[in-house]
């Protein structure tokens, strides 16, 4: 369930943004945090969409890195996104 915050948040940038950064920000503002290839399975989309989804997005101040943490399959150090 979505904080007031949150809500208030989404209800501001859900018409400013383009269709794939919404649909990176939604499954990080409901699931999230995240790293790149779990946002990639949960939209079944490679990783090279989500990758530049989530850099337009940090630079938008909208996601920021939550931690880093080691992708278990692949032993590389990955970064776990979230809203702010």
């Amino acid at each position: 369930m979505m904080q007031q915050a949150s809500l208030e948040a989404y209800k501001i940038v859900t018409p400013v943004l383009p269709e794939k950064r919404f649909k990176v920000y939604q499954i990080l503002l409901e699931q999230g945090p995240l790293t790149n290839k779990q946002i990639a399975e949960r939209l079944e989309w490679t990783i090279n969409r989500v990758t530049p989804r989530v850099k337009e997005l940090r630079e938008m101040g909208i996601v920021r890195r939550v931690k880093q943490m080691c992708d278990p399959e692949s032993g590389v150090t990955v970064n776990v996104w979230g809203c702010h």
